[in-house]
């Protein structure tokens, strides 16, 4: 089914006709059996349609899920316009500014959020990642921390930190807050995969191979040391392939 874009701020306009509808007395019938109770005839009234308010967030709620961030917000933010006394989309809004790189505006939400009193550990652990991936690190950690005495115990929020220890090159803590949480080889392998995103090929391959070499490595870190081997070793013969022979 083609989805439609409503244009003029993304708002579709609705219109509610109600007909009514007059009957005639005749032959002398009595009043009470021409009009007839509202239910008998409610299959000619014309249904309930949503108001605008009501579609802007059922049609945000659509677009979002299709992955259309842009649309969403849009709708969403008129729908706030339309009636400014209801709770804020800051829940909703937040993930999708963080969608098209608006930091500012997600990590605005999300405090506003929390503000309200939404302050749930997958809060405080979005707020978290948003922050980091702004670069502020220090928020970031501050964020878990508190997330973490609010929610202690809280897995998500303690995997995080041991992510926010990487980043603050403490590669040590992060490994020993891995391992608290998975065990050794899990450790290792989620070491490589943040190595691996810092283009840290080498640093990753020596994770892997510790990972591989632990009691109860996933199959991931196997899968993920093949394919990784492979694609390093052909960067280096294609690399030496480039270089100048040299001629004697």
């Amino acid at each position: 089914m083609q989805m439609l874009t409503p244009k003029n701020g993304l708002v579709l306009a609705l219109c509610l006709v109600v007909s009514g509808c007059g009957l005639l007395n005749r032959g002398g019938h009595r009043e009470d059996e021409l009009f007839k109770p509202l239910t008998t005839n409610s299959r000619l009234l014309p249904q309930r349609l949503p108001e605008q308010y009501e579609m802007c967030v059922q049609t945000a709620e659509t677009v979002a899920a299709k992955g259309h961030a842009n649309e969403a917000i849009k709708l969403y933010e008129k729908a706030e316009q339309l009636k400014p006394k209801r709770p804020p989309f800051d829940l909703q809004l937040a993930p999708l500014y963080a969608q098209i790189s608006d930091t500012p505006a997600s990590i605005a939400r999300y405090r506003s959020a929390m503000q309200r009193g939404h302050d749930s550990a997958d809060v405080y652990n979005n707020l978290a990642w948003t922050l980091l991936e702004a670069g502020r690190l220090a928020d970031a950690q501050q964020t878990i921390q508190l997330g973490s005495q609010a929610h202690p115990g809280d897995q998500r929020l303690a995997a995080t930190n041991a992510v926010l220890l990487y980043h603050a090159q403490q590669p040590g803590e992060a490994f020993d807050a891995f391992e608290t949480l998975y065990g050794t080889a899990a450790a290792h392998h989620n070491l490589a995969i943040l190595d691996l995103e810092s283009d840290d090929v080498e640093g990753a391959l020596e994770q892997l191979a510790l990972a591989t070499s632990s009691p109860n490595c996933p199959v991931q870190a196997i899968e993920m040391q093949n394919a990784l081997t492979a694609e390093f070793n052909r960067q280096r013969v294609l690399t030496a392939r480039r270089q100048p022979s040299k001629t004697h």
